[in-house]
């Protein structure tokens, strides 16, 4: 039997919960036409086998509505156990000064990949360049910062939930990444309407909410991608974490430059070490192995080389523009022979060399 019969709506659903936990601890609430999703925060009163015991009963109400397939629901920590919860200063008083970078525990490193803007190709080299870092031997993460449009669940291949152990999440193992994703905690076909506060305190559970390493085994290198753009999210993530430093990437095209411009400029201004640019989709590859530009010059003359060379950050390489890297993300496996997977493989060594971590 129905508990409603009106359509489903936010309303309904805080109902639904209201004899489990309060409305403030609800977040985030998102209602496809066979599935709900939202965050549920953690009592600090409650241990973590009782905060997990309300979330499965969340679970169940919402189910014993009849009106959804599916209700996913992600336990994220209490507010102000997450850095930089802070409130907007009262009128007369100084605003706060800007966080002070925190190390995640039991990571040795943590580098961020960056644009400026989206449709670059952002996550496939994050993708493959932490599947390259783990292939030369060290212990990898990756954790998707694009809180938005997540797509490393699918290009990583994760389908399932992350367990959670000591209100920590335990980040699941493919590919020999360790890697979190909304797009797996709350589902690949979930819109994530959400404002940016609530977006930053979800990312920055992703990176410190979550048991990457241990104090025998830390991890070697967390690979952040970071979600488009160089506004509050980006900078407030940039704030709060001790970054080892970040790797730009861009098209041939001036349009996409132009944004990593910007992205460099910001990193700068926040003391980011910017490793090197990745120049992505650089033309496609002739039969005599030159590359025929697409979106713009490419290659060592091209306009990326010659920013890097400009600025004087390293030009980490150029990946031709080539639909094996597209069809591997597509299919959750990332590439593991060839051409690029050769590039790939250069790009993280010199990573590999400025972290120290030979």
């Amino acid at each position: 039997m129905k508990l409603f019969k009106k359509p489903l709506s936010q309303q309904i659903v805080e109902q639904a919960l209201a004899p489990v936990v309060s409305t403030s601890r609800i977040h985030g609430i998102s209602i496809t036409k066979n599935q709900v999703s939202l965050i549920l925060e953690a009592d600090t009163a409650l241990s973590q086998e009782e905060n997990e015991t309300q979330r499965r009963q969340c679970i169940n109400h919402l189910l014993n509505l009849g009106q959804i397939k599916e209700a996913k629901i992600a336990l994220t920590a209490a507010k102000g156990s997450l850095p930089q919860d802070k409130q907007t200063p009262p009128a007369g008083k100084t605003a706060p000064k800007p966080p002070t970078p925190r190390h995640v525990p039991h990571i040795r490193h943590v580098i961020a990949v960056g644009s400026g803007k989206g449709g670059v190709g952002k996550s496939t080299v994050s993708v493959n360049l932490a599947t390259a870092l783990a292939r030369s031997g060290l212990s990898v993460g990756l954790a998707d910062g694009d809180i938005l449009g997540p797509s490393l669940a699918r290009m990583m291949g994760i389908t399932q939930e992350p367990e959670v152990e000591n209100q920590q999440m335990i980040p699941p193992s493919h590919h020999g990444v360790k890697c979190l994703s909304m797009g797996a905690i709350l589902g690949e076909n979930v819109p994530v309407v959400w404002r940016g506060p609530m977006v930053t305190k979800a990312l920055q559970q992703l990176v410190f909410g979550a048991k990457w390493g241990s104090e025998t085994q830390p991890l070697d290198v967390l690979v952040l991608d970071l979600p488009p753009g160089t506004g509050d999210i980006q900078l407030t993530m940039v704030q709060n974490i001790t970054l080892s430093g970040v790797v730009l990437v861009s098209t041939p095209q001036q349009v996409a430059l132009m944004d990593v411009k910007k992205a460099h400029t910001m990193f700068n201004k926040v003391e980011v070490p910017v490793l090197g640019i990745v120049e992505n989709m650089a033309g496609i590859q002739q039969a005599d192995g030159s590359l025929q530009p697409v979106f713009g010059a490419s290659g060592k003359e091209g306009n990326i080389a010659h920013y890097a060379a400009e600025t004087h950050i390293p030009f980490l390489g150029s990946l031709p523009l080539d639909g094996a890297l597209s069809t591997a993300g597509d299919a959750g496996s990332p590439l593991k022979e060839g051409q690029l997977t050769d590039i790939f493989d250069d790009i993280a060594l010199e990573i590999r060399q400025k972290l120290a971590l030979n």
